[in-house]
């Protein structure tokens, strides 16, 4: 239970969510905002999840701001953070796994990509031994926490909304298409 709550303030805010039951890429700090005051004005009810996501949110966009210029630099030597879940015990597996195929497919250079993905609350820990033979894979807690701040930077992030699985436009398949063609 303790392991649970401590595991949801560290681990950093979901890069696909579901609203209105559609999957949508991250809730930006502004939805939140938004959806917060309406709970409060029209439907008269406030959690403390709420509060608490909105708070977090907003202190890990605060220190995104402060990171800006390291995150320009990172971005001019062609680094990246992959944004997955890695608390999902099936998305981490697809997603990383698709993305790494569409880094290969592209050319880049996998090992400037960065994937954040603490052992101690991952759900797959054994899959980082894997992914480490392709991209960067950080599993020190302390450092995951640090980093996180660099996943709310769009322009250094790469986010599995377009390859996801099942949805309407998602890449998946035609990723997975190419890569065996390829290979």
């Amino acid at each position: 239970m303790l392991l649970s709550k401590l595991s949801s303030l560290i681990k950093p805010l979901n890069p696909i969510d579901i609203s209105n039951g559609n999957k949508v890429k991250k809730f930006t700090l502004r939805f939140r905002l938004k959806s917060f005051i309406r709970k409060i004005f029209i439907e008269k009810k406030i959690s403390l999840i709420d509060t608490s996501y909105l708070l977090k949110h907003l202190f890990i966009k605060i220190v995104s701001i402060v990171y800006l210029p390291l995150a320009i630099i990172l971005y001019l030597f062609g680094y990246k953070f992959i944004y997955v879940s890695y608390w999902q015990i099936g998305t981490m597996a697809l997603h990383v796994n698709t993305l790494i195929k569409k880094i290969n497919i592209e050319g880049k250079n996998s090992k400037k990509f960065i994937f954040l993905s603490p052992k101690l609350i991952c759900a797959n820990p054994g899959l980082n031994e894997v992914y480490k033979q392709e991209i960067i894979v950080c599993e020190n807690l302390f450092f995951c926490i640090l980093l996180t701040p660099f996943l709310e930077i769009s322009f250094l992030t790469l986010n599995p909304f377009s390859i996801e699985y099942g949805e309407k436009n998602g890449k998946s398949f035609y990723i997975d298409s190419i890569y065996k063609k390829k290979k």
